[in-house]
């Protein structure tokens, strides 16, 4: 008997079991980490492709578990106002709180994003806050986060607003700046010739934002997805919101935007 072996073991038999058993967990544990994947990621594809690789990079982790048992994935991207794909700034440590539940909060992360759990069947408003930035209510619509659908929002310094408000020709910007983003509800490509109105409240004026994120008169969508109205005077919290699609089309939205007086209010329409 060679010493160290049991008399009538096989070792042959024992190494071809354990290598088969570490192939199988391998697989399982591979089929487990992909698993959901595409579907959980399906809605927020377009948000991740519209950030740097270090962004995309640092967003693997929180697409891929998803907290919201039982409850609407409140989840988008919190931007600077001059941001793009390719020179791209997220608002980092903006402070997120539901504002009918001050303890359930959220901080952004450095590319700007952000998941918050919100109960559902609940229009729920959230606030957001960054020393560095105008406060920004943000209006998020029930049946739109429930789907998994997410936003993409921009946030102003008090210095980028003077020069907005000198770029657009209306002197200065007070009262609330509604800012509405209107996107695919498949694809989350921006929506093209969709109007966008207020009532209810008095409106400074209207702008929409072209492909190449230049803003000009007008409240119907003409490709960059944004309509912003500026100097809206806070008359009652809120201002009603119509949207009226090109033709062939279905939007949801919500029916009042909530205002944020010396801020911007915001919220996202979703066309299929």
């Amino acid at each position: 008997m060679t010493q160290g072996t049991a008399p009538g073991r096989d070792l042959s038999y024992e190494w071809l079991v354990t290598t088969r058993a570490i192939v199988i967990l391998s697989l399982l544990l591979g089929a487990c980490g992909d698993d959901g994947h595409d579907t959980a990621d399906a809605s927020t594809s377009a948000i991740d492709a519209d950030t740097t690789p270090d962004s995309a990079l640092g967003d693997a982790p929180v697409d891929a578990f998803v907290p919201c048992f039982g409850k609407q994935l409140f989840t988008g991207e919190y931007v600077d106002w001059d941001s793009t794909p390719m020179d791209f700034h997220g608002v980092p440590d903006a402070t997120a709180v539901e504002v009918s539940n001050a303890s359930n909060t959220a901080t952004t992360a450095p590319n700007g994003r952000l998941i918050l759990c919100l109960d559902n069947g609940v229009n729920a408003d959230v606030e957001f806050t960054q020393t560095s930035y105008w406060p920004l209510m943000f209006s998020s619509h029930a049946q739109v986060t429930t789907l998994g659908n997410g936003y993409s929002t921009k946030g102003l310094t008090p210095a980028r607003a003077t020069q907005l408000a000198s770029d657009l020709g209306v002197g200065t910007l007070s009262g609330t700046q509604v800012l509405i983003e209107v996107r695919n509800m498949k694809t989350e490509a921006p929506v093209s010739g969709v109007t966008v109105a207020l009532t209810g409240d008095i409106v400074g004026g209207a702008f929409a934002m072209d492909a190449s994120r230049q803003w000009s008169a007008g409240n119907v969508t003409i490709g960059g997805g944004y309509v912003l109205f500026t100097n809206v005077a806070d008359a009652g919290g809120t201002v009603s919101l119509s949207v009226t699609p090109s033709g062939g089309e279905t939007c949801t939205a919500r029916a009042s935007v909530t205002l944020e007086d010396g801020g911007i209010a915001a919220t996202s329409v979703h066309c299929e």
